[in-house]
């Protein structure tokens, strides 16, 4: 049986670094991000989260490797400034974008999409710093919307779901996240 927890969002005016330095110490902060000097806490995956994620990943890894891209899955950090900053549940990359041991930009994130979460409110963030392509994936339907940066600097969403970046497609059916891969289905 899967329990949701009922979402709250809370704002502190001001964080006690205590509160900070315990959630560190726990390793409870590596979701974290900073929106322009505002901590957003992010609390732990599902499961179902971390299944989509692990195996979402295991495919795309070794077609970024492929492409020369470097690849990062868990908690990757993508940053615009030392006081901003998102953490995609995938990042792939060229090394160009990575300087002082953070990314500033990348070819593809990828976000598993849990209820109430932030993932849409990340869209101009993400097209600012660059990423060519954002993944996201409904957690509940398996469901996946492939946005593209245009010219414009803008999102457009590939109604094929098929990634310029990695030449493969994603499609749902039947309540399975399906990646077609060199003309393989692989069903998630």
């Amino acid at each position: 049986m899967v329990v949701e927890l009922q979402i709250v969002r809370a704002v502190m005016l001001e964080v006690p670094p205590s509160l900070l330095e315990e959630r560190r110490r726990l390793g409870l902060d590596k979701a974290d991000e900073n929106w322009e000097g505002v901590i957003h806490m992010v609390p732990p995956p599902l499961d179902r989260h971390e299944d989509i994620n692990d195996h979402l990943y295991a495919l795309l890894r070794h077609r970024a490797e492929g492409r020369g891209l470097i690849s990062r899955g868990g908690t990757p950090g993508l940053w615009r400034a030392e006081n901003s900053w998102r953490v995609p549940d995938q990042l792939y990359a060229r090394a160009s974008h990575r300087r002082d041991d953070k990314f500033w930009g990348a070819d593809m994130v990828v976000e598993i999409r849990s209820p109430g979460d932030d993932t849409y409110e990340k869209i101009p963030f993400y097209a600012n710093v660059g990423v060519t392509e954002y993944l996201i994936v409904n957690r509940r339907t398996k469901v996946p919307e492939l946005r593209r940066l245009n010219s414009a600097g803008e999102y457009d969403i590939d109604p094929a779901g098929h990634s310029t970046v990695f030449d493969v497609s994603f499609t749902a059916r039947s309540g399975s996240l399906i990646v077609t891969v060199d003309a393989v289905e692989h069903v998630i």
